[in-house]
């Protein structure tokens, strides 16, 4: 009996805990995270031409070195590729980069910007670090505009 109701406490604790971290989670923008060593991305791999989407960019290590940008990079492009080349030699390849219509800081290392796309294909949404010293290094999120 009293295993039961230890097991029982067991699960809803752990239910509870699941439905606290659901609740706890972005607002359903798509943010890109950089933490000192990569850039983590949650949020749709895919977007239709012309949808308005606002991404939120968290830098976690309160660097001044640390930006975003999003860009559109040639078809085929890897993230191997512009991690060890870097954007601007990829992007030199024949993408663009891609305006965003508005840009708020949320907090001293928190930035959110809205964007319409209007180009379609594959691109790359970058955190970089320039603490290294020239160009920076980047850590790439691909993502694919529909349409």
């Amino acid at each position: 009996m009293a295993m039961e109701r230890l097991t029982r406490r067991i699960v809803i604790l752990g239910l509870l805990v699941v439905v606290l971290a659901a609740c706890n989670g972005n607002s359903g923008e798509p943010t890109a995270t950089y933490n000192g060593s990569g850039c983590t991305y949650d949020g749709p791999g895919e977007f239709d031409i012309n949808s308005e989407v606002t991404f939120t960019f968290v830098d976690e290590t309160e660097s001044e070195d640390v930006g975003f940008a999003l860009w559109a990079v040639p078809a085929g492009t890897t993230t191997e590729q512009i991690h060890d080349d870097g954007i601007f030699s990829v992007e030199s390849g024949g993408g663009e980069t891609v305006e965003w219509s508005s840009e708020t800081q949320v907090s001293d290392f928190e930035w959110q910007f809205t964007v319409t796309f209007s180009e379609s294909g594959q691109h790359a949404l970058n955190c970089y670090d320039t603490a290294s010293g020239g160009e920076g290094t980047d850590y790439p999120n691909l993502i694919t505009v529909n349409g």
